[in-house]
Parts: C-alpha cells; sequence; structure tokens
C-alpha cells in the first residue's frame, strides 16, 4: 500500500492529470495515512495560490479550471483568496519594508470588522469539517482493515483446497472408463506440456469418448472456443461451447473421440467469445496420453 505522496504526485492528482490506477493509489493513501488530510489541504492552498497570482499556464490552467474547481469547497476557497487578493492590492498598506502575508491579512479584516467574523465562523466550520473527515478516515480505515483481514482468510482458505486439491491429483488421476466407452476427465487451467505434474491420461481398447471438463477460474463469457492441439500444435478439433455446472463451479464440457488421440502431449486453448469481437484468449489446459 503507498503511504507517501510527493508534492508532485498530488499536485497532478488534484488537477485530475492521473491514470485510474495511479488515482487509486492516492486515495487508498488518503484513507490510510493521517498525514495525508493535512497534505491535501496545503497541496490545494498551493494550487488556488498559483491560480490567483497567474503562474498556472496552459494544460494545467485548463485541468485547474475544469476539473480541481468542479468541487465547490475549492470554489468558495478560489474566490476567497481571490477577493482578498483583489482587496489587498487595491489597497496597498505603506510600511518601511515589505509586508508579510499574516500582517496583510490582519490589516484586511481590521478593516472589515464583519469579515473578521465572517472568517472566524469559517474557520470554526473548517475545524469542525476536520474533525468529522478525521473520523470518517478512520472509520473508512477500521472497514478497510475488516475487508483486508476477511480477503486474507478466504485466500488461506483457496490456498488450503489448492493443496488438499494437488495432494487428491499428486499420482496424476485418471479417470476409470465406465461401461458405455466413457472416460471423464477434469483438467485445471495453466499447466504447461514441460511441467511435471501434466495431467497422464490412459486410453484403454474399450474407451469410444473421452470427456474433458475445461474448470473456469471464472465464467464470463457466454460461449467459449475451444480448440485441441497436439504437441506439434496442429488443431484437431475445434467447437465453440457454453460453460455448465460443475463440482467446483463452471467448466467448459467437450467430447472427443478416443480415435483422435495418439500416445503424447496435449493442450486446450480456451478463447472467450463476445459478439462480433475477436476470440479473447483466456487460459491453455495440457494433458499426455500415455500407453496402458
Amino acid at each position: 500500500m503507498t503511504t507517501t505522496k510527493d508534492e508532485k504526485t498530488l499536485r497532478t492528482y488534484l488537477l485530475g492529470d492521473v491514470t485510474e490506477s495511479q488515482q487509486e493509489a492516492v486515495e487508498s493513501w488518503l484513507m490510510s495515512d493521517e498525514d495525508a488530510y493535512e497534505l491535501i489541504l496545503a497541496a490545494e492552498d498551493d494550487l488556488i495560490d498559483e491560480a490567483i497570482a497567474g503562474t498556472l499556464k496552459g494544460q494545467e490552467l485548463a485541468r485547474f479550471r475544469n476539473h480541481f474547481l468542479a468541487a465547490p469547497e475549492r470554489q468558495r476557497k478560489f474566490q476567497f483568496g481571490s477577493a482578498l487578493h483583489d482587496h489587498l492590492f487595491a489597497n496597498p498598506v505603506a510600511a518601511p519594508a515589505a509586508p508579510s502575508f499574516g500582517s496583510l491579512v490582519a490589516a484586511f479584516f481590521r478593516s472589515r470588522p464583519a469579515m473578521g467574523f465572517a472568517a472566524t465562523a469559517l474557520l470554526l466550520v473548517i475545524l469542525a469539517g476536520g474533525t468529522w473527515a478525521g473520523f470518517h478516515v478512520l472509520t473508512l480505515q477500521r472497514q478497510l482493515d475488516s475487508a483486508t483481514a476477511q480477503l486474507q482468510d478466504e485466500g488461506r482458505q483457496r490456498e488450503e483446497l489448492l493443496r488438499q486439491l494437488a495432494i487428491a491429483q499428486a499420482s496424476n488421476l485418471v479417470s476409470s472408463t465406465s461401461s458405455d466407452g466413457l472416460l471423464a476427465f477434469n483438467l485445471e487451467p495453466g499447466l504447461s506440456r514441460s511441467a511435471d505434474d501434466i495431467r497422464k491420461i490412459s486410453i484403454g481398447a474399450n474407451t469410444k469418448m473421452v470427456k474433458f471438463s475445461l474448470l473456469l477460474r471464472e465464467d464470463e463469457y457466454k460461449t467459449y472456443r475451444v480448440v485441441l492441439l497436439d504437441d506439434r500444435d496442429k488443431v484437431i478439433l475445434t467447437k465453440d461451447i457454453a460453460a455448465s455446472s460443475a463440482a467446483d463451479g463452471k467448466a467448459v464440457v467437450v467430447m472427443v473421440s478416443s480415435d483422435q488421440l495418439d500416445k503424447g502431449d496435449y493442450r486446450f486453448r480456451l478463447s472467450g467469445l463476445s459478439g462480433t469481437n475477436p476470440p479473447e484468449n483466456i487460459n491453455s489446459y495440457s494433458f499426455r496420453v500415455i500407453p496402458q
């Protein structure tokens, strides 16, 4: 998780000149770092000062107007700063040395008591808002911690299930042939032909068809294209099939004649079909046919 953000990163974030992933990283940091609120306010003030002083140019000025000022609170801060700037330069205070910004602000409020009361009230509102924001951030942090712990627990459960599955399949489990000559076999995605634990099957003389269930990690397409290739990447068959329910979720089930499978290595290439778009490659499933 991101723990710090430099001035340049905060500046581009406030101007909306970041990618989606960069935006998510900054927002995660805002929820996790207790100093983030003060830093983001300081970055906002710097941008407002630059805009009032006329030093923002080109794309930065356009993003300041179109993105930064889209927030009502920032608009109010900018309008207040602009009014203060205009008044101070319209009514300069003579002094032997250049007055500090603080003395100019004090002089302004002395000449406008009503504005002083309004500024005090505004400060109280900002302080109250800051307190609320801090409480809200803490609440969000607790929720984030709870969600993270839940995800970690689910991850551990998934790892345990995968471990148990690996133990069950350590001997490269081969399904037996049923009385009607059908051999059923489940394939997990991701294994390559060179993997030591590639699935091995033995096709007996009585086997007429082999039923392969290609287990899906996620079912995101209405129809899938299955291509069976041999060890020379020669296409054995191609079929468009919809996913069906399996014991562990969803699977694409494809039937292959035993006559099409000789001794050697094979793999299924699975792609998702979506309208008129080209097939999107999803995963591959490798297996090896061995002598009985």
